[in-house]
């Protein structure tokens, strides 16, 4: 999918893509992947208006599900 390009807003940054997602089925969030090459196939970095762990109780290691729109 295409996602939401967004520009670095610095030359020493990198330009990403943004996709809209959800957490655990309750918490809005966003995957941005930076438009690195050799950036690794199985990392994501998720972004949120609200702090996730505290939100959902989780400790290094939990899992939680995660949903992606990928338009």
């Amino acid at each position: 999918g295409r996602g939401i390009r967004m520009p670095a807003p610095r030359p020493d940054w990198c330009d990403a893509r943004c996709y809209r997602a959800r957490i655990a089925g309750r918490i809005e969030a966003a995957i941005v992947v930076p438009e690195v090459p050799g950036y690794p196939d199985d990392r994501m970095e998720l972004i949120a208006a609200v702090g996730v762990r505290d939100a959902l109780g989780l400790a290094d290691g939990d899992i939680v599900a995660i949903e992606v729109w990928r338009t």
